[in-house]
């Protein structure tokens, strides 16, 4: 019948007293509970696991048997009979067959129904009956790396572990040389307490000695002169797919910070604010898998940055192909030369480099008897190959190390490199050779040196009055101190008195040049006699040196375009000490500091070569004869000439110009327009008399 409820207070003058939260449930008869899911974790790394619950009798009279099930991804339940008598209050765990869930998020819902009892009846309370679980099955890898470029956050195979659903780990702007990092904002999340996770896909340490985890940090801990909070940063590590995890860093406050404190919001790192941080694990942590989670402990402080995550095991045998040249060649034949670095603790003694060009067969070098110690580089010259015209696509890479435990890498991410590589081609120079980058880039003949495989010159779309230009996005190159080369063709030409290179230039940069404190984009040219094997640097600039503003206290902080005529300059370099013979080529090489863009258009290669006559008198004149006009060409500027006078065959002196302190030019033109056709004597006057000279000339009348 009806039950009543009633709370009586007996006042004896002491204290208050105070109720919440009254509960009165009626116990049903028969009420059976899925309690917990046993199975799967959040993360499950190795399947086949086997997904199991622990169910309760909730209600007042014996269990002897009931149903149980499971529906994952939405798809037919799976239902098995559990024939086990439970008494009210017991517990017992139901455990369904293995199963391989597919790689990525799954949601599972595993449920009990139709309970056997004593007293016949429905399940009293069906709400409880049922629990889901949403997990991951990642995959395994041989290591991770993660600078968080891509447009997914968090990255595929990554978790966010969220509890509250509140702020928590996002990817933004900057990075540490790059776009992007992972940001937590503690500044404006007043839940003190509150743990972030970021937790990277397993990994896999089997037969590693060791795992080093790195990455990037940037952080102000939040200073106002009398509190000092301490937002914490721990990275986790677990051997057991997740189920427990050990603390291996741990850094909070003034410890964490990377670039002391402050009051304010810290939401834009420079690049000094950066650390590099390294974790380096031990045995115990290898010979399964292993998760490595970032927790960050928020104590409304300030932001944290992170980027540029490495967590790499570390085997006996571990080759890695550090570097490829060259990146052009001025012939067909390719000999490429390949850096190779033992990354393992063990010494190696054997090792095949092989390289394919574009979509070629590989070509193997087998090195032997060498005695590679760990951490230490050796360079192999590989068997040659031959290129294409343009560029061709290069991959290398190292293979079957042996050591003293045996053959074979143990860690793959890092034995092959992607690079370019093309063929410079000979030309017989004219005169002039003109490159405005019109056409196909890089354009026929010439050659490409990128060898981080990143950002290079390419074909911009504006150029001086122009369509076309070559550039380099400094702007968006996120890196610090690489070069990236592009190199004219090889020109050939011979008996040349004069040499000249000129060039249109557009640049600017991103910071002043007095606060650049990372140094700044470098534009350098260099010539090469030898096709590569030496080079003579002419030009180098940098900064306001080499911006085309004209305003140094005006740098761009959006990325540059010079839509104007007048932000270009032309640029002039005399090659003519480098002798007057070929073959010669030119380099132009940008340093990257992510500053602003760099343009370069009209490249003009010049040549002059003098009359014989001109080089054995010193100065002839042109034309002779003539009909009103000619000029006088010097080999040189004359600086001590001093007069110039002009007569006729009667000795009436026609035309002159005197030079106070010398010519500033080596050609000097002379006009007779409208003086009679005949013979004329020519007196030039030195400042050394016994250098003076004669010339006889001739007139005629059109």
């Amino acid at each position: 019948g009806p039950l009543l409820v009633a709370f009586r207070n007996v006042n004896v003058f002491g204290n208050f007293i105070w109720l919440d939260n009254i509960n009165v449930v009626r116990k049903p008869r028969v009420d059976l509970q899925t309690q917990a899911i046993v199975r799967p974790n959040t993360t499950e790394c190795t399947p086949p696991f086997t997904p199991s619950i622990t169910v309760r009798n909730n209600g007042e009279v014996q269990v002897t048997g009931f149903k149980a099930g499971y529906i994952l991804n939405g798809g037919a339940p799976v239902v098995q009979v559990s024939n086990v008598t439970l008494a009210p209050g017991a517990t017992t765990t139901v455990t369904f067959p293995g199963i391989v869930p597919p790689s990525g998020n799954n949601t599972i819902k595993l449920f009990v129904f139709d309970p056997i009892s004593v007293s016949p009846g429905p399940d009293f309370t069906i709400a409880n009956d049922t629990l889901t679980r949403t997990f991951s099955v990642p995959p395994t890898l041989p290591g991770v790396i993660e600078g968080f470029e891509g447009t997914t956050f968090v990255p595929a195979n990554w978790q966010l572990l969220n509890p509250n659903n509140n702020a928590t780990w996002i990817r933004r702007a900057p990075g540490r040389f790059s776009g992007f990092s992972a940001f937590i904002d503690n500044y404006n999340n007043d839940l003190v307490g509150q743990l972030d996770i970021m937790q990277a896909p397993p990994i896999n340490t089997i037969g590693a000695d060791s795992v080093i985890v790195t990455f990037d940090i940037a952080h102000k801990n939040y200073d106002d002169g009398s509190f000092v909070a301490f937002d914490r940063l721990r990275v986790l590590a677990s051997t057991n797919c997740g189920v427990s995890f050990t603390s291996v860093y741990s850094k909070s406050g003034p410890t964490l910070a990377t670039a002391g404190g402050t009051a304010d919001d810290y939401t834009d790192p420079i690049r000094s604010d950066w650390r590099r941080d390294t974790v380096k694990l031990g045995a115990t942590f290898t010979g399964g898998n292993l998760i490595i989670q970032f927790e960050n402990r928020n104590d409304f402080g300030n932001n944290i940055f992170i980027d540029n995550i490495n967590i790499v095991p570390v085997f006996k045998r571990d080759l890695e192909i550090v570097a490829v040249s060259p990146f052009v060649v001025c012939s067909p034949a390719y000999a490429p030369v390949a850096i190779v670095r033992n990354r393992g603790t063990e010494a190696i003694t054997a090792f095949n480099v092989s390289y394919t060009i574009g979509t070629g067969a590989a070509v193997t070098t087998n090195v032997t008897g060498v005695n590679l110690a760990p951490g230490a580089s050796t360079t192999v010259t590989l068997t040659p190959g031959t290129l294409a015209a343009g560029l061709n696509n290069i991959k290398i890479y190292s293979s079957v190390p042996t050591s003293v435990s045996g053959t074979g890498d143990q860690y793959l991410l890092n034995d092959t490199l992607t690079r370019t590589a093309s063929v410079a081609t000979s030309v017989q120079a004219p005169n002039n050779v003109v490159e405005a980058f019109e056409g196909a880039f890089p354009p026929p003949g010439w050659g490409l040196s990128n060898p981080d495989n990143g950002l290079t010159w390419q074909k911009a779309t504006v150029g001086k009055n122009s369509l076309g230009s070559a550039y380099i996005r400094n702007f968006v190159y996120y890196s610090n101190g690489e070069r990236d080369a592009l190199y004219s063709p090889v020109l050939n030409f011979t008996g040349a008195d004069s040499v000249k290179l000129s060039f249109d230039l557009s640049a600017t940069t991103r910071e002043l040049a007095s606060a650049a404190i990372s140094g700044l984009d470098t534009l350098e040219v260099f010539v090469t006699k030898d096709c590569g094997n030496t080079f003579t640097s002419v030009y180098k600039k940098w900064g306001d040196q080499l911006q085309t503003i004209n305003d140094v206290n005006y740098p761009q902080t959006v990325e540059y375009v010079p839509n104007g005529a007048y932000l270009w300059r032309t640029e002039r370099i005399d090659l003519t000490s480098l002798g007057g013979n070929g073959p010669l080529q030119v380099i132009f090489r940008n340093t990257t500091n992510n500053q602003n863009n760099i343009y370069i258009d009209n490249v003009n290669f010049r040549t002059v070569t003098l009359p014989p006559r001109l080089k054995a008198d010193g100065v002839i004149v042109m034309p002779n004869p003539f009909a009103d006009q000619f000029s006088l060409w010097f080999v040189q500027t004359p600086t001590d000439l001093r007069y110039i006078n002009v007569f006729n065959s009667a000795g009436q002196l026609m035309w002159k110009k005197e030079f106070g302190s010398g010519s500033t030019t080596n050609v000097i033109p002379v006009d007779l327009k409208g003086k009679a056709a005949g013979t004329y004597i020519l007196h030039l006057g030195y400042s050394d008399k016994s250098k003076d000279k004669q010339i006889r000339i001739l007139k005629f009348n059109e």
